[in-house]
């Protein structure tokens, strides 16, 4: 038996967007078509892919067992036609990422690159995106993946995410005390957003902690120094959400973008650029982060 890749990545996309309508605009696809690949592949395989209801559109207990395979064998073939396909390219690229970033997900885009594009250096450095984007305008940096506001519409749009208060298992809120804070250095748009939602409500603060790294603020949030402010992606499983229970205010989506040289600098952009933008909006836009970034 051998599966249909443009259904495999219609049941992929489906899976991931929870809705035909959705995944049809992202396999650039019309629903009829999309509908149509998935009962071929239903027939096919002689199971059921999807539950339907009123409500919800989920995967069935074969469809979920099936879609590990169905990601594998997907990214198995991009990378085989980008290898066999894409000319020889060399170079160096100069990467800045955000503190935000998942680390895993860098780690896996890196990789599919190093795969892809054998012959391309990547140096890349770490740090808050408006110290990133300053390097990138002063010529040192070619690309940046850093945070932006939501509405900011500078950069190209690559991820959303929720943002939460945090806390260990076992931290006890005091309501009478000030709210015991661990933050980045000033700076950081994460903790000017969480900062301003607090004095917005008139509760008292303290920055219990500030360190240089999101893994440095994991630590201090798990030791049990106070409350952080992560992204959905940053929290680790130990970790308790806080909200509206513990009194404290809601928080904004926070965005990550793509950020590639502007103005004269764009006119030379190189192509070892281009690819790596490229791969790392296909990385985003294949799913890869869409279900934990929207949670």
């Amino acid at each position: 038996m051998n599966l249909d890749i443009d259904a495999l990545r219609a049941f992929v996309a489906i899976a991931e967007t929870k809705s035909f309508t959705s995944a049809a605009a992202v396999v650039s696809r019309t629903q009829s078509t999309v509908s149509m690949q998935i009962k071929k592949l239903e027939d096919r395989l002689g199971f059921t892919l999807f539950e339907r209801s009123r409500r919800a559109l989920t995967v069935t207990p074969r469809g979920v067992e099936l879609l590990g395979y169905a990601k594998d064998i997907l990214k198995l073939n991009d990378e085989g036609v980008r290898a066999v396909t894409a000319p020889r390219v060399a170079g160096r690229v100069r990467l800045g990422i955000t503190e935000y970033f998942v680390p895993e997900h860098l780690a896996q885009l890196l990789a599919e690159f190093r795969r892809a594009y054998a012959d391309v250096e990547i140096e890349f450095s770490t740090g808050l995106t408006g110290g990133l984007l300053a390097r990138q305008k002063a010529g040192e940096l070619d690309i940046v993946i850093g945070r932006r506001d939501v509405g900011n519409k500078q950069g190209e749009l690559i991820r959303k995410e929720r943002l939460h208060w945090v806390a260990s298992g076992d931290y006890k809120l005091k309501q009478a005390m000030p709210l015991q804070l661990v933050l980045l250095p000033m700076g950081c748009g994460i903790r000017a957003l969480a900062t301003a939602a607090l004095d917005k409500q008139g509760r008292l603060w303290h920055a219990a902690y500030c360190g240089p790294s999101v893994l440095g603020l994991q630590a201090a949030v798990s030791a049990g120094v106070g409350v952080g402010c992560l992204t959905q992606s940053a929290i680790k499983s130990e970790f308790k959400i806080l909200g509206s229970r513990e009194k404290l205010p809601a928080l904004p989506m926070s965005e990550i973008a793509l950020f590639m040289p502007r103005g004269k600098k764009a006119a030379s952009a190189r192509r070892e650029l281009d690819d790596l933008a490229d791969a790392i909006k296909a990385h985003f836009a294949g799913g890869a982060a869409n279900a934990m970034s929207l949670s």
